[in-house]
């Protein structure tokens, strides 16, 4: 996140990165639905950071495909 020039860029990565944590949490607890939904949530960020030209362009593709592949597997 830190190597970000643009602010938004920054902050979907921090949301993105927080979303996929609280669905690690939703998981351990066995709340598939709400991991689902917060995997979703992360894919979106991502997303839009890919989008936008945002830095680490590779690593923010490779984040969002894991983040499908996740919630494909709930």
């Amino acid at each position: 996140v830190s190597s970000q020039e643009k602010k938004a860029c920054a902050e979907k990565l921090a949301m993105a990165s927080m979303q996929i944590d609280i669905a690690g949490d939703w998981i351990v607890e066995d709340a598939y639905s709400a991991a689902k939904k917060e995997l979703d949530n992360a894919v979106y960020s991502l997303q839009y950071a890919e989008l936008n030209n945002c830095n680490r362009y590779i690593q923010i593709s490779h984040s969002k495909f894991e983040a499908q592949r996740i919630k494909n597997s709930l």
